[in-house]
């Protein structure tokens, strides 16, 4: 099989699984998204400084806030939930001390 034709396929199934189930379950994407940039936007104009790059925390946090943005335009979805407080979790234990933070490669 081509390059082409493994994108043509990777991009059907994108299609696919934007127009279909991730619509009925989070809504239309341009809303979902739209959601989003606003979360993201007063996240950062709060949070940001130029010089300073994001933390580790600073990305769970913007990804806790995505799963906050599709709880607003979409159906009812636990995983939204479970997902979010995954995140908030993740931003938390990052933060901690070096010798308190979980090294996930020994596990």
């Amino acid at each position: 099989m081509s390059a082409l034709e493994r994108a043509t396929i990777l991009f059907e199934k994108a299609a696919h699984i934007i127009t279909g189930p991730r619509f009925e379950q989070h809504g239309g994407f341009l809303t979902t998204h739209e959601n989003i940039a606003q979360l993201w936007n007063a996240y950062l104009w709060d949070r940001l400084d130029l010089r300073d790059p994001l933390t580790a925390s600073d990305v769970a946090t913007l990804m806790e806030l995505l799963k906050i943005a599709r709880r607003k335009s979409g159906n009812n979805n636990d995983e939204d939930y479970v997902d979010a407080a995954g995140y908030a979790a993740i931003a938390y234990a990052v933060i901690l001390p070096k010798d308190e933070t979980r090294d996930e490669d020994k596990s």
